[in-house]
């Protein structure tokens, strides 16, 4: 799976979890919910994938200071408020299976 296709998989989850349109989470809107969205897809692939903020912040269109900025206020949120953590919780859980199920789905079709 190449890169392109692991921020798009991961994108789609997010948005369906949060409950927003896939092309809004990319746009440059600026509603609560959106907002919420992006941060939390860029937290996923920093923390669990591993990608650098400036490759997220080139992928989507931002600068990596905006990038690094959401990520920091979606950790302190967390340790604030139980539920964020347990919301990001479910979303790292959610976005896990979904590039599980793409990845085995890929090798099947592969064999």
């Amino acid at each position: 799976m190449d890169d392109a296709e692991e921020l798009r998989i991961v994108c789609t989850a997010v948005a369906h979890m949060a409950n927003v349109p896939y092309a809004d989470v990319l746009s440059r809107k600026r509603s609560h919910c959106l907002v919420f969205a992006r941060s939390l897809t860029w937290l996923y692939l920093h923390e669990a994938l591993g990608y650098p903020t400036s490759d997220i912040a080139r992928h989507y269109g931002y600068d990596h200071s905006t990038v690094r900025y959401h990520i920091r206020q979606m950790r302190v949120r967390a340790e604030i408020d139980e539920r964020i953590a347990r919301r990001i919780d479910r979303v790292y859980e959610h976005v896990s299976r979904n590039l599980a199920d793409y990845t085995a789905t890929r090798l099947n079709e592969q064999s």
